[in-house]
């Protein structure tokens, strides 16, 4: 039985029977030499040891041919087969015998170590010379291919940055932009206006000639393209320069930015449908700077729905996103058509009194300078609207604003919203009468002693 196992075993694996170890040690495999077969060495020698011949245990056996054919059928069997592939390296042909194929690994990426050439005056005095003349001449392709190479530049350093942000390079974007959005704004152009915007996000902050630039009507015209057609760089770029503009402004280059056909529908969109969590927070913060500075843009924004929309986005939102939305409502709420939207909002008057502890100090001074406006406007403009008078305030009392109150009062804040949460108290004591807070509702009927 053994002997019939070991001799399977010897077939299987095309080894040769150890009781054959009196046969010539030069033999053969697959027959003669002229079969074509390949021959074994002789390992046998003057001084070989036992166990050193050619057909022993101690040799790797022969592949099985399962294996053989399974590797076989995996395997490419030609070159074009094996580019396609792309698991192994690429086989090239070798200069010395085109019928044999030399297998080659192929190159690794490696990262850049050594450093770079810190860029002179010369050199961007030279580049900005040429996007100035480019943008006189309407060169809209040779304009965006130098900005990208300004911009290049000034990320590989901050020593960069400086010396092309102090060679006036704001100035020179600034300038190609209004230049290039004056004759045209297409979808040829809009590559070339994200890329004069996004360079001009690297070397900022703007001085008050780039911002003139910037607040034409070409250049809003084109901010206003990539806000609604860009691509997500473009548009965070786009609304990055917006911000940039709408805070060193006044109140009469707000309503001229207002204005702008499309822009405040952009920044509303950008809000309600983010692209990204940097993207949203610029676009309140811009939507701040324009609302608490100009009625015109408030009532703008008014209408096209963003006091729901910040409501919404209030009851869940993020510490830093609920401090900008907090702003932006509070600028909402200074005009009437604001004011209106809160009262008919079910969500105003809670959100507000949550928000006015756990969050931050900035977040508890807007909270409590929205809630002042809708509460000190509310009887006055009732009669006009034909609501319920003291509605506003009993909803109020109801939430707790007025313990939220003291206890604000007896921790501390800042002065105008000390003298604000004072003048809430006086409001809502007047109506204690007609409404209970939220404690006596939560203990009434039982028996409290005083």
């Amino acid at each position: 039985m053994i002997g019939r196992f070991a001799g399977d075993v010897v077939d299987q694996y095309g080894l040769e029977d150890p009781a054959d170890e009196e046969k010539p040690s030069r033999e053969f495999r697959n027959g003669s030499p002229d079969s074509g077969a390949l021959p074994l060495p002789d390992l046998a020698r003057p001084h070989a040891r036992p166990g050193h011949g050619g057909y022993r245990h101690h040799l790797r056996p022969a592949e099985h041919r399962d294996v053989a054919r399974a590797r076989q059928r995996k395997l490419p069997r030609d070159r074009p087969a094996c580019r396609q592939r792309g698991a192994h390296p690429q086989p090239r042909n070798s200069p010395d015998d085109s019928g044999l194929v030399r297998l080659e690994p192929r190159p690794r990426d490696r990262a850049d170590t050594h450093p770079r050439v810190p860029v002179t005056r010369t050199d961007v005095a030279e580049i900005l010379q040429e996007i100035a003349v480019s943008g006189r001449r309407g060169d809209g392709p040779r304009c965006g291919e130098l900005a990208g190479k300004l911009k290049g530049l000034g990320k590989e350093s901050e020593r960069n940055r400086r010396c092309i942000a102090s060679g006036g390079a704001a100035r020179v974007l600034s300038a190609s932009l209004s230049q290039l959005a004056r004759e045209s704004i297409d979808a040829s152009r809009s590559a070339v206006f994200q890329e004069i915007l996004s360079a001009l996000t690297v070397f900022s902050p703007l001085d008050e000639e780039s911002l003139r630039h910037i607040g034409s009507r070409g250049s809003l015209r084109s901010i206003v393209s990539i806000l609604r057609n860009g691509d997500l760089a473009g548009r965070l770029s786009a609304v990055l320069v917006l911000k940039e503009l709408v805070s060193s402004l006044h109140s009469e280059g707000i309503d001229a930015v207002a204005r702008t056909d499309g822009l405040s529908e952009a920044l509303v969109k950008l809000i309600e449908k983010p692209i990204s969590p940097q993207a949203t927070k610029v676009s309140l913060i811009a939507t701040y700077y324009m609302v608490s500075s100009s009625n015109i843009a408030a009532s703008k924004f008014v209408e096209l729905g963003l006091v729901p929309l910040l409501l919404e986005n209030l009851v869940d939102a993020e510490k830093s996103v609920c401090e900008k939305a907090l702003g932006v409502l509070d600028g909402l709420f200074s005009c009437e058509r604001g004011r209106e939207r809160g009262y008919d909002n079910a969500l105003a008057v809670p959100v507000l009194v949550k928000k006015m502890f756990r969050v931050s100090d900035l977040a508890t001074e807007f909270a409590v300078s929205a809630l002042w406006k809708l509460c000190r406007n509310y009887n006055k403009e009732a009669g006009k609207r034909g609501g319920d008078a003291g509605g506003c305030l009993n909803e109020a009392l109801q939430v707790g604003a007025f313990q939220k109150l003291l206890l604000l009062l007896q921790v501390g804040c800042s002065g105008s919203t000390k003298e604000r949460a004072s003048d809430l108290l006086k409001i809502l004591n007047g109506s204690r009468g007609s409404a209970e807070c939220i404690e006596s509702v939560d203990f009434k009927g039982l028996k409290r002693s005083f």
